[in-house]
This record gives structure tokens, C-alpha cells and sequence, in this order.
């Protein structure tokens, strides 16, 4: 089964807008794909909820909690830094080295 990280972007988009993030974020519910994430990951997609688009803590901690149903959180063993234009990206790559995925996205 193939085994990905997706980006907090993919995450927002999916659950704003639909498309082709809804269509990766279903494959990961239906089972189709695993997808990884981290506390950093979700932690992040958490405060984009809340700062950037005006959901209260109730409403975010339940787009959370569905997220836990279909995602699989990992526990990051060591920090990696090799994106030197944004570093905050590089909690992406520690979780997809950590779980050894195919993707990124």
C-alpha cells in the first residue's frame, strides 16, 4: 500500500475547496493509501483551522478528530533541516523519513 505525507495546504484545501486534495484525502479514509502524519503536522493544521480561517476549538478539534480515523500518526525520532527556504516544511520530511514514505504531497 502506498505510504504518504501530505502537506498542511492538502489538508485546508480538501476540507475548503474539494478536488484533487478531497480525491488524496478520501483515498486515505477509504483505505486506498496510508496516510502519515505527525504532532507537528497536526499541530500546524490545527492553528491554520483556527488563526487563518476563524474556527472555533470545538470545530477544529472535530476536523481533527475526524482526521485521526483515517490518518496515522507517527512519533518523530530526529529532527532533519534541508529546507532552507521554509524550515517549518521540514517537519514534511521527518515524517515521511520516519515512516518511510513514497510521497510527499
Amino acid at each position: 500500500m502506498l505510504r504518504i505525507v501530505v502537506d498542511t495546504n492538502v489538508y485546508i484545501s480538501a476540507i475548503f475547496w474539494g478536488g484533487k486534495p478531497r480525491h488524496v484525502i478520501d483515498l486515505g479514509r477509504n483505505g486506498t493509501i496510508q496516510i502519515f502524519t505527525s504532532e507537528d503536522i497536526e499541530q500546524e493544521i490545527l492553528d491554520k483551522l483556527m488563526i487563518k480561517f476563524g474556527l472555533n476549538s470545538d470545530d477544529a478539534g472535530r476536523v481533527m478528530a475526524d482526521f485521526s480515523t483515517f490518518t496515522k500518526p507517527i512519533r518523530v525520532s530526529r529532527r532533519i533541516h534541508v529546507v532552507k527556504d521554509d524550515p517549518d516544511d521540514d517537519k514534511f520530511i521527518e515524517c515521511a523519513v520516519e515512516c518511510d514514505a513514497e510521497f510527499r504531497i
